[in-house]
């Protein structure tokens, strides 16, 4: 099978009350390879679950909101004393990537909650290479980030509980689904 038929048929099944453990044993049995199955029962987006942690899903996306500007103004802020034309450019392009995580978060795409983690975890040693300059600003800032990737991790297993670090969940070398 293709991935294009995978993730169709995961979307068709479990959109029609399917157990994805169900789902999971159809499919491997038509063809489909274990893993590429298995990320996408796992990533597939539960309308329940987003329902049930709508509220979690708002916050974050606030506070990607304030990020998103943040970067805008520390983007416009560089070019300051550029035309106004690369003004707003910088600002545009800084806040390009958090502007996709929040749609991302919004629309519960894994991508996005993987994307930001992944993002975040590269991102920790730049933030303590000047720790000594600035401590305390600084451990203002790590404390921040860390809390803002707990948050982002603590979502993303409400709403994908299939999921370990990036892969679908294993329990005695078979992938297990929570329905």
């Amino acid at each position: 099978m293709k991935n294009r038929e995978i993730k169709a048929s995961v979307a068709d099944l479990i959109a029609s009350g399917a157990e994805k453990s169900e789902v999971f044993s159809k499919l491997v049995a038509q063809g489909g390879k274990e893993k590429k199955v298995a990320h996408y029962i796992a990533s597939y987006p539960d309308e329940r679950l987003g329902f049930t942690h709508n509220g979690k899903v708002k916050v974050l996306v606030t506070i990607m909101f304030v990020q998103v500007i943040i970067a805008f103004l520390l983007g416009y802020g560089i070019a300051i004393d550029s035309d106004p034309t690369q003004k707003w450019l910088y600002g545009g392009l800084a806040a390009a990537i958090p502007l996709l995580l929040l749609w991302g978060f919004y629309k519960q795409s894994l991508i996005a909650y993987n994307a930001y983690i992944l993002l975040s975890i590269t991102q920790f040693p730049r933030q303590l290479s000047g720790f000594f300059e600035a401590p305390v600003e600084n451990t203002i800032a790590l404390g921040i980030s860390l809390v803002i990737l707990g948050f982002v991790w603590f979502v993303r297993s409400k709403l994908f509980p299939d999921l370990g670090f990036i892969s679908p969940r294993k329990h005695n070398g078979e992938y297990v689904f929570t329905s």
